[in-house]
């Protein structure tokens, strides 16, 4: 399961910025109540001291499957924390800058690999005059467990499949207002000006600020889910039980949107296979018995 990439750039109203930050005081409650809750692990992090180390240029193949190592060459992507043979290696966070995304890591690292506790936020919006003033709004997309870069253990995975909001400062929003909205309702937490260029930056603690909220809570395993586990759909548990690489994979019950019951039983590759039961929407029994690659065997 890999992070999930922030797709293009436009531009917004005023109205709709505001309802997209206001909109997680409406859905936070019922979110976070559903997540395992890592707030011991992750007060051990001071991202505003970690934050004042000075930042140094790292490079690798990709994300989640190289080590991160120093280099004197200009790169988009910056880490501030602890080093050791010149990789990441103790508390630190890495900022990581492509063409299409954004993602930043707040967490332990080891040889260069994210290992341990984390937590990643995505590029929600950017406010600002140019390219070198200007506000990044991060929001969660994972928290929880990695092992040598790849989810791994108990973790909250996040689906992230909106746009990056764009505006400039000439546009008449009270930019202060929402910062101190976020920072003193939502737990928010900005970082002005850090050393990397003149950017400010706000990680929005809260779990939900869109409409819908899609995301998985519960084990991984080389970077997708593996273990007990539950996928929600529209905020509304749509199934819970087993995984395996990613798919449904043993025992485990599907629901309907109103939260009945669509399916109990075995599952294998996504699909009923097994013993089980099939409802309709009603209650009704379709069928009990044995299931075969998602049909009546």
């Amino acid at each position: 399961m890999k992070l999930i990439k922030i797709t293009s750039i436009i531009c917004i109203s005023l109205l709709l910025l505001l309802n997209i930050m206001g909109c997680s005081a409406s859905n936070n409650s019922d979110d976070t109540a559903n997540l395992i809750d890592f707030s011991s692990e992750a007060d051990k992090f001071n991202v505003e001291k970690l934050f004042t180390n000075d930042p140094v240029y790292v490079e690798k193949g990709s994300f989640l499957d190289e080590s991160w190592k120093r280099t004197l060459s200009f790169t988009y992507t910056l880490y501030y924390g602890e080093l050791s043979d010149n990789s990441p290696s103790g508390k630190g966070i890495l900022l990581i800058s492509t063409e299409d995304s954004k993602d930043l890591v707040v967490g332990n690292f080891k040889n260069g690999k994210i290992n341990g506790f984390a937590t990643v936020y995505s590029l929600l919006a950017r406010y600002g005059a140019d390219d070198y003033n200007y506000y990044d709004f991060f929001v969660k997309s994972y928290q929880g467990y990695f092992q040598n870069g790849e989810y791994h253990g108990k973790g909250n995975w996040f689906d992230r499949g909106y746009e990056v909001l764009s505006m400039d400062m000439d546009s008449g929003i009270d930019i202060d207002e929402i910062i101190n909205d976020e920072i003193n309702n939502n737990g928010g937490l900005l970082i002005e000006k850090s050393n990397y260029s003149k950017t400010n930056i706000l990680l929005l603690d809260g779990e939900s600020y869109y409409e819908t909220s899609n995301y998985y809570t519960g084990e991984f395993a080389k970077g997708k889910s593996n273990g007990e586990g539950k996928a929600y759909l529209s905020n509304t548990l749509y199934y819970e039980g087993s995984f395996k690489n990613g798919v449904y994979d043993g025992k485990g019950t599907l629901y309907y949107s109103d939260g009945s019951v669509k399916y109990k039983g075995d599952f294998k590759n996504d699909r009923y296979n097994g013993n089980g039961i099939l409802y309709d929407s009603n209650g009704n029994v379709i069928h009990k018995g044995k299931f075969k690659n998602g049909d009546i065997a």
